[in-house]
């Protein structure tokens, strides 16, 4: 993935300079999801991301199942 940290840390780092720039009232969802999932420990932005992609995914094709989708493919 291209992400401008590579660690926890970093992570850390990244949004703790979005929050400081981003006036909280402005986006007050946003700032919630940082400061109570993306900086608390043990938050996986891949396992996130994962989770998402399939959401969309799948809400383009509601009706398809996975079995149909792998059926196709060789």
């Amino acid at each position: 993935m291209s992400l401008p940290f590579s660690d926890s840390a970093g992570l850390d780092e990244v949004a703790g300079a979005i929050l400081r720039e981003m006036p909280a009232d402005a986006y007050p969802h946003l700032t919630e999801l940082a400061t109570e999932h993306v900086l608390k420990p043990g938050y996986a932005y891949a396992d996130e991301f994962t989770f998402g992609i399939s959401l969309i995914l799948d809400a383009l094709h509601p009706d398809e199942d996975e079995t149909e989708g792998a059926e196709g493919v060789s």
